[in-house]
């Protein structure tokens, strides 16, 4: 774990963005130990760790003959924000916030994976409102509890949501 720290640190001070390849056995056996120990890094290092995690996933899994299983991805997102409802403070960028939401929906029918394309921004999703309204809470929430400026969390929720009055 200490050298996982120094690295997440230095990467963070260099302003590099941590980047995580997610493998479908993870996945399938909802292994969540190595993005965890990432997470509880990024948890110390607090606001200067806003927006550093970058989630791929590998695209063999993704874009080959046997697509990734869109179900058991889901549930493996719904469990990862049960576990650390902070996910979307430091997902790295708009796409990586927007595969979480959408992971997140209530109906993996609209996550076409299969396309090749990187842009998921373009895709509808059936989030609750009671989840949309808990992913805001708690992404404000972690970064008033970690000393962080409204205005850098706002733009954070306008990626999740955009058009949200918050």
């Amino acid at each position: 774990m200490d050298r996982l720290r120094e690295s997440i640190n230095l990467a963070i001070k260099e302003g590099k963005i941590i980047q995580y390849k997610l493998y479908e056995q993870e996945v399938v056996c909802m292994d969540y130990s190595k993005l965890d120990d990432i997470i509880t890094v990024l948890q110390e290092i607090k606001k200067d760790a806003r927006g550093c995690l970058e989630i791929t996933f590998d695209e063999s899994d993704v874009f080959g003959e046997m697509p990734f299983n869109i179900d058991a991805l889901m549930e493996y997102v719904r469990g990862l924000y049960k576990n650390h409802p902070n996910i979307f403070y430091f997902a790295s960028s708009e796409d990586t916030r927007e595969l979480l939401r959408l992971c997140l929906s209530e109906d993996s029918t609209r996550i076409d994976m299969t396309t090749g394309s990187d842009d998921f921004g373009s895709l509808e999703s059936d989030v609750s409102e009671e989840l949309k309204e808990d992913i805001i809470k708690q992404t404000k929430m972690y970064g008033w509890l970690i000393g962080d400026k409204e205005e850098n969390i706002n733009p954070i929720i306008d990626d999740i949501f955009p058009q949200t009055n918050i």
